[in-house]
């Protein structure tokens, strides 16, 4: 029995001083936390609600020459989108907000009819855009010898 004691008594000591060790940093994050300041109701009050309620009339033509007027109420959430973005073209595929697309991909509304060296034209029912590469990136460096 006393084997067995000796052998963990060096753990236990751990632990314990371990423990308070652990209190100290404890104490030193809570010092240094800063205190968060909310926003107050008066400028939450005043922000557009995202969320629109959208009603709709029908008029439904019954057999018997009467038309019944009906409501129909949809909520719609509406999120702005983010604008697209060409980031980079290699080998005829495009790198747009984040993901690859190639010629014949469709974008939101837009299918992309080609892609050049500098830029892509994307076309939907009314229009065509070009849509060029970002500004040059001083992140990448390429040189040739």
């Amino acid at each position: 029995m006393k084997k067995i004691f000796y052998a963990f008594a060096p753990f236990l000591v751990l632990q314990l001083n371990g423990a308070s060790n652990l209190k100290w940093v404890d104490a030193q994050v809570k010092a240094i936390e800063p205190e968060r300041s909310g926003i107050s109701n008066s400028y939450i009050d005043q922000l557009k609600n995202p969320i629109k309620l959208i009603e709709s009339k029908k008029e439904i033509a019954n057999k018997d020459g009467t038309i019944t007027l009906t409501r129909e109420s949809k909520i719609i959430h509406k999120v702005p989108l983010q604008p697209l973005t060409l980031e980079t073209i290699i080998n005829n595929n495009a790198y747009i907000n984040g993901k690859w697309y190639t010629i014949n991909d469709k974008i939101r509304d837009k299918k992309i009819i080609s892609i050049s060296k500098n830029y892509i034209v994307l076309k939907n029912k009314k229009k065509k855009i070009r849509l060029f590469v970002n500004n040059k990136n001083d992140k990448i460096k390429i040189t040739t010898r």
